[in-house]
């Protein structure tokens, strides 16, 4: 029996790899492995193993998790769509280093995932946040701002008709 791969490793990429990145090495694999493409006997399970990997790689939260279950062995982890569970690999970054720059010390953790952060990439961000939650949270439907601004609109209207006829008001007032 082969070690269980990381989900990394599955989708062929580096642990500190951009959302972009996954995406298209998920796009190249799944053309290479795909059962109506490859005469692969196995090319079901793998296409499996990549939509699986993928599946918790693209999503911020899940990806923090796994990465923190990377790092701390005991807690183990277990990818509740699929069922299966994975080995933690050996560590890929220690609390010590920054998750975009390996050979820099982190001065601070992302406040959303928790990996460390560079003195480059602390400045960045305010709140400090890794590049992997600030991209999350750019892309996250900007609802939370519909409703005050659509507040400030109708009390913008109903002050500029108030105030539009107030003055046709005085300019007509007969004695």
């Amino acid at each position: 029996m082969q070690p269980a791969r990381s989900l990394y490793e599955i989708l062929q990429v580096d642990p500190r790899a951009e959302p972009e990145v996954l995406e298209a090495a998920f796009r190249r694999l799944a053309r290479k492995y795909h059962p109506d493409v490859s005469p692969s006997v196995d090319s079901v399970e793998r296409m499996k193993d990549l939509n699986a990997a993928y599946q918790v790689l693209r999503d911020p939260g899940r990806r923090a998790d796994y990465d923190r279950a990377l790092l701390d062995p005991e807690d183990g982890w277990r990818g509740e769509a699929s069922g299966w569970a994975t080995e933690p690999e050996p560590m890929v970054q220690t609390w010590l280093t920054c998750r975009q720059h390996s050979a820099e010390p982190a001065v601070a953790t992302c406040r959303t995932c928790g990996v460390g952060m560079c003195e480059h990439c602390f400045a960045r961000f305010q709140p400090a946040s890794c590049l992997t939650c600030a991209t999350a949270w750019e892309r996250a439907p900007r609802r939370r701002f519909l409703l005050p601004a659509l507040w400030f609109f109708i009390l913008l209207g109903a002050m500029a008709y108030l105030l539009a006829n107030s003055s046709w008001l005085v300019a007509h007032v007969v004695p």
